[in-house]
């Protein structure tokens, strides 16, 4: 990411704990919202089926009250035939449906003229008239209605009302029926224990986050400290090396030179030491060119004439070890990719010359490249010996090397380049019947570093 002029490199690390705090407050929300929809789906669903029913045995109850009764029930305030019949009959239908709590007919001044929890009816207000006020006004328009869940006492009641209408006039009562939904405790025992369960949710996740925080930056500084240890240890590994590689021509420099004290001008022992310095001179360039981690300057380039350019090269002293070239990347001209022209070109070197060696007896040595959707593959097979099964997964491990003589750090350059390139390589190798280098680079392949000026 870059901010104005500074580069900033978020680490993969703080990159994946985002994704994975952001996973887990995802997983909350889905969780605790599928929760509540639910809650909230069975609440809704079950009021429902229980307005209708208790709707239904109001408007059925009303319906069987005739003008008569009506009639003189309003105005017999000794509570005669008529009340006790209207009684009995609420009574009957109570024990009918055997869930209703209570029943009771108000006029249409809303006073109370049968109630059957309370005989003979209290003066004070019905409590359903005074939590349910707006559907009893619709009974009283004439339309039935069910009020929504109440709470008296610490219990949970619902009512519902309906018009007691005398031919087509206006209703001159309501007769409400009354049920116990004591049902709803338990629903609001569930409405806290899933307030609780996301509660107890978050505080685990916020507390997973903080945990997760501390183990990846422990685990970066672990990292951390392992790639010191790594690179001193390469570094040990790299010196003692040079050590080792540099000591042999030293040895011949100094006994060649004790040597001169005595010989004639046109003895060959003179060539001695030009020849261990220009060793020496390689030893140490080869160990440079590892060690350096700038790619160069940078800039477009041809895969194509880099790669003929290093054919070109070589071809002749390959014909000479019996070795002939085939290429085919006339198709793929020109391959422009973003890097460095040096960088590039040692690539192809090393791996031409690495399958030099490995076909000391001649052979062929396919070179091919060809466009993908986004970038360019090429390839680099010969018909040598091949590399054995567990040798093949360490040949690009620095030092390592089954030549003798072999520093192990041609094919760790080669791929150091390439990943420099944003490029990845690839290895297949059967004993016996060669090995094949494939390089893939994006077309807009960029070094790690931006290029020189």
């Amino acid at each position: 990411m870059r901010i104005g002029a500074l580069r900033v490199r978020i680490p993969h690390h703080a990159i994946q704990l985002g994704w994975t705090i952001l996973f887990l407050i995802l997983v909350l929300v889905v969780l605790n919202a599928a929760g509540w929809l639910y809650y909230r789906s069975f609440r809704a669903s079950w009021e429902r089926e229980l307005s209708r029913s208790l709707t239904a045995v109001a408007v059925t109850a009303a319906s069987r009250i005739t003008d008569d009764e009506l009639d003189n029930l309003a105005g017999n305030r000794e509570f005669g035939y008529a009340y006790s019949t209207l009684r009995h009959q609420l009574q009957g239908t109570r024990q009918t449906t055997g869930w209703l709590k209570n029943a009771f007919i108000s006029d249409r001044d809303r006073r109370t003229l049968l109630d059957l929890a309370s005989d003979p009816p209290l003066p004070a207000a019905e409590p359903a008239l005074t939590f349910a006020p707006e559907a009893a006004s619709q009974a009283l328009a004439g339309r039935p209605s069910a009020s929504p869940i109440y709470r008296e006492g610490g219990i949970y009641y619902k009512t519902a009302f309906a018009p007691v209408k005398v031919d087509q006039g206006p209703p001159r009562a309501v007769l409400a029926v009354e049920a116990d939904a004591s049902f709803f405790t338990g629903l609001e025992h569930l409405r806290r224990d899933l307030s609780i369960v996301a509660f107890l949710s978050t505080l685990a996740a916020l507390l997973l986050g903080v945990f997760y925080a501390r183990a990846t930056r422990d685990l970066m500084g672990a990292e951390e400290r392992a790639r010191r240890n790594e690179t001193l240890a390469s570094m040990g590994q790299l010196a003692a090396t040079m050590a080792h590689e540099i000591r042999n021509p030293l040895a011949i420099v100094r006994a060649t030179a004790e040597r001169l004290r005595t010989a004639p001008p046109d003895d060959e022992i003179w060539q001695y030491i030009p020849d261990e310095v220009e060793r020496l001179n390689g030893i140490l360039t080869t160990y440079l060119d590892f060690a350096r981690s700038d790619p160069g300057r940078q800039g477009p380039l041809d895969l194509v004439e880099s790669l003929e350019r290093v054919r070109l090269l070589c071809e002749p002293h390959l014909a000479k070890e019996g070795i002939r070239i085939e290429s085919d990347y006339a198709g793929a001209a020109p391959a422009i990719i973003h890097g460095s022209t040096a960088g590039i070109r040692q690539v192809f070197l090393n791996l031409i010359l690495n399958a030099e060696e490995a076909m000391p007896r001649g052979g062929r040595l396919r070179l091919s490249l060809r466009r993908r959707e986004r970038g360019f593959v090429c390839e680099i097979a010969d018909t040598g010996e091949g590399i054995p099964r567990e040798r093949l997964g360490r040949i690009f491990d620095v030092f390592y090397s089954s030549k003798e003589g072999g520093s192990g750090l041609g094919l760790a350059v080669v791929n150091r380049i390439v990943r420099e390139h944003r490029g990845r390589i690839e290895v297949q190798s059967e004993p016996g019947r060669g090995t094949l280098f494939r390089l893939t680079f994006p077309s807009s392949a960029k070094g790690r570093r931006e290029p020189s000026s």
